[in-house]
């Protein structure tokens, strides 16, 4: 009976001590614990439990096998919370370098797009001016606080573009990422923000440049 109430006790104490730090929402913090729990566990059960074994080779032999089961199972944490960092940063760039292919992709296509609709086959102007050509496809598109909408199609995307220029030589569309983080955390955006990763798409008779203001 003594054995199932320390078995037992021992199995809540530890669930108890894992669950605590539940609503941090680290699970790393809840591993340390249920860990530090097992370890005050094993420590008792060793020291009320096993101190009644006679045979002094039989305790050497169990607590040789507590140590070693503890300094592995630190060992195995230590290197899964290693790993598990390094994975999350990793993921961490891969989804920086994501948003910010798909910010240049989305301002670089109505771009591009404008400057092919300029010009005609025979490379006579097919629109009067760069700002006519941009707004005879996607003047639907923008907003009244100069938000363009290009590409949504229902979607939710962690960017935004907004028209910033639409001259006669020249269609500058702003990026703004809702996601990252830019160099100046003091920088106003173009949409009133601070802080963001902002690049701008200009372009010109030449072609289209890019220029990271943030």
């Amino acid at each position: 009976m003594k054995r199932i109430i320390w078995l037992s006790g021992g199995i809540l104490f530890v669930t108890a001590a894992f669950f605590v730090p539940g609503s941090t929402g680290s699970v790393w913090f809840s591993i340390l614990l249920g860990f530090i729990a097992a370890v005050v566990y094993l420590v008792a059960l060793y020291t009320y439990w096993f101190k009644n074994i006679r045979s002094k080779s039989a305790r050497i032999g169990i607590l040789t096998t507590l140590l070693l089961l503890t300094i592995i199972s630190a060992v195995s944490s230590v290197l899964n919370y290693s790993s598990g960092r390094s994975q999350a940063a990793m993921l961490a760039t891969y989804r920086k370098n994501i948003e910010i292919r798909c910010l240049h992709s989305y301002i670089n296509e109505p771009l591009l797009y404008t400057l092919a609709s300029r010009y005609d086959r025979d490379g006579h102007a097919g629109y009067r001016t760069m700002a006519a050509a941009f707004h005879s496809k996607y003047d639907s598109l923008i907003t009244t606080d100069h938000e363009f909408r290009y590409g949504e199609n229902g979607k939710i995307y962690t960017w935004k573009i907004y028209v910033a220029k639409a001259h006669a030589d020249s269609v500058v569309l702003v990026g703004e990422s809702e996601f990252l983080k830019g160099s100046d955390p003091a920088f106003r955006n173009f949409s009133g923000d601070k802080g963001r990763y902002q690049v701008e798409g200009i372009l010109t008779p030449k072609g289209v440049q890019y220029e990271r203001t943030n």
